[in-house]
């Protein structure tokens, strides 16, 4: 593979990287009103979840631009993967505890 047709298939993938996030932030809409009754909150509370979701995105972004210089891209995705995990276990072990709307406050 000579340099142009890389340099290609690298951009083209920045490309389909960026369209899928822009993706995953405009399809939030459409879960909005099933989040709202699944958990029971008001309008503010579930726009505030979307709004965290796609400001952690892209604050991250250049965090993580600046991680994959530095070690690569393949470090970095497997960096990227272990902290998804930590972070899907600790969702799991906050949602086993008991919440504070159980008790009666907010």
């Amino acid at each position: 593979m000579n340099d142009s047709t890389a340099r290609g298939a690298r951009l083209t993938g920045y490309w389909l990287v960026c369209l899928g996030t822009l993706g995953v932030q405009y399809a939030y809409s459409a879960l909005f009103v099933v989040i709202m009754d699944k958990f029971l909150c008001s309008r503010a509370q579930a726009a505030l979840v979307g709004a965290w979701c796609a400001g952690i995105m892209d604050g991250l972004g250049i965090i993580m631009g600046t991680t994959v210089i530095r070690l690569g891209f393949r470090r970095a995705c497997i960096m990227g993967g272990l902290l998804s995990a930590t972070g899907r276990s600790g969702g799991t072990l906050l949602s086993a505890t008991p919440s504070s709307s159980a008790s009666g406050t907010l």
